[in-house]
């Protein structure tokens, strides 16, 4: 499978991304997650170069994305952190998020503003919570098109 893809409304190959390469622990070199971000406008140029170039941009610093984490016990469920852009507090998603009736209890860190999903919650339900953060923050882009990445361990773009 990829390592990036795109999507408008169908989460099925972010989901299926998450479940085969950032959920397992044991997947060679480890992956810290999967990133849902607003995806950057398509040249037109072939998919092949599109998800090269997707990989790589420098301007994903620079806009709220979300990462997706595999769950830290048996017992708990997923783990979603915020990531604020370069130069904004991560505590501007509490408000938006509870004023889009999104209460999901999350703790503001130093980067991002992070919370936990219920144990259980399916891959398909996760991305979607992500992609409803983004949009209760702001976080749509001009193209109307999300950007899944699968993130090596350590490697994100702060």
């Amino acid at each position: 499978m990829e390592k990036v893809g795109f999507f408008r409304d169908d989460v099925s190959e972010a989901a299926a991304a998450f479940e085969e390469q950032a959920l397992p622990k044991k997947m060679m070199g480890g992956a810290e997650g999967l990133e849902i971000s607003p995806a950057g406008p398509n040249a037109g140029l072939g998919e092949g170069l599109r998800r090269m170039k997707a990989l790589n941009r420098i301007d994903i610093a620079s806009m709220w994305r979300v990462m997706l984490r595999r769950p830290d016990g048996k017992n708990e469920g997923p783990r979603v952190s915020l990531l604020a852009p370069r130069g904004h507090p991560s505590a501007e998603a509490g408000p938006k998020l509870a004023a889009a009736g999104l209460g999901l209890g999350g703790v503001d860190g130093a980067e991002s503003y992070d919370f936990t999903l219920a144990a259980g919650t399916s891959s398909t339900e996760l991305v979607q919570v992500a992609v409803n953060s983004l949009l209760a923050i702001g976080g749509l882009g001009l193209t109307g098109e999300w950007q899944w990445t699968v993130r090596p361990k350590g490697v994100y773009p702060r």
